[in-house]
């Protein structure tokens, strides 16, 4: 169960991912300095949860960067969730990890944040320390 705008969504197949929780814990302290609050790392079929347009998902407070690859936002019991597309997840996992960083980022920033100058500087910062040299 997932809450967009307040309205439940029933999506089978959200289901923990070890591997990218790992991941995500990994950079929350490499990159992050362990500021990131606890996020669940989740996958899921995200084309079925992924109906709002960004545009909707830009005016809205609670989800950021509805697309393809990953969503950000809180689940139905206010938790901080990263929901990752499953097929992505498990046939690119360099996109998937660099979906995670791009959410990592968000959360560090704050969710009302798009990706403006303030995102920018953080990919940049990042990058310098080296979070992107075997992703692209």
């Amino acid at each position: 169960m997932v809450e967009l705008y307040g309205v439940e969504e029933k999506i089978k197949g959200v289901r923990a991912n070890k591997y990218y929780q790992g991941y995500f814990d990994r950079a929350n302290i490499r990159y992050f300095e362990g500021k990131l609050p606890q996020v669940r790392v989740l996958t899921a079929p995200l084309l079925k949860i992924t109906k709002l347009t960004q545009e909707q998902v830009e005016a809205g407070k609670d989800w950021v960067d509805a697309g393809n690859y990953a969503i950000t936002g809180f689940d139905e019991y206010e938790n901080p969730v990263i929901i990752l597309d499953r097929g992505t997840s498990i046939y690119h996992p360099m996109m998937t990890k660099t979906s995670i960083l791009n959410e990592s980022i968000h959360w560090y920033i704050g969710l009302e944040h798009g990706h403006g100058k303030i995102f920018k500087a953080q990919i940049r910062r990042i990058a310098a320390l080296g979070a992107l040299d075997n992703l692209i």
